[in-house]
């Protein structure tokens, strides 16, 4: 179901850029580690700089790719399918092929507050979710927890080996069950 909504929104990303067709766009690059925004970065009061972050904050740490539906696309294709709405709700994530769970994870806490604690895991059979609770994002948005799913963009089945593909977002996660699955 994420992985439709995922894919969806990028769809509509996809196919208004420029108004050529999507097949007829050109692929992005396989994202660098990182991507410096040209403009400064401005430092939150709230700390949040992933999710939950202020547009503001967000524009200033990433890079917009304007191949794309403006405010969609970020660093060169790493942040995809981002939903704004003042504040930054969801999110994808492609990293680099090989990269595993536990440095998808690391990476996944450096996009949460600092005092983002996880809640709950679930192995599913296309990926994994993990929900963290933040005080500082329920101050922020009135939504204390994010899910991750940790996702393997080729096939059906997830790879911890290869945890290419993340998605984040904002909402009332407080058991597995709560969750929308992979």
């Amino acid at each position: 179901m994420r992985r439709l909504f995922a894919l969806a929104a990028l769809a509509v990303a996809l196919s208004s850029c420029d108004g050529q067709p999507a097949q007829d766009q050109e692929t992005p690059p396989e994202p660098p580690d990182t991507v410096a925004s040209s403009a400064p970065s401005i430092e939150p009061a709230d700390g949040l700089i992933g999710i939950g972050a202020t547009d503001p904050v967000w524009n200033s740490n990433h890079r917009a790719d304007d191949r794309f539906t403006p405010g969609a696309v970020y660093d060169n294709g790493r942040y995809y399918a981002v939903i704004h709405n003042d504040r930054i709700m969801s999110y994808s994530m492609h990293l680099p092929d090989g990269t595993s769970q536990a440095e998808a994870r690391a990476i996944v806490l450096s996009e949460l507050p600092s005092d983002a604690q996880s809640i709950w895991t679930a192995r599913l059979d296309a990926c994994i979710e993990e929900a963290f609770r933040s005080e500082t994002l329920k101050e922020a948005l009135g939504l204390s927890d994010v899910l991750v799913a940790f996702l393997t963009d080729e096939g059906e089945s997830y790879d911890p080996s290869n945890a290419n593909d993340l998605y984040l977002a904002a909402g009332d996660w407080p058991t597995p069950s709560d969750a929308p699955g992979c």
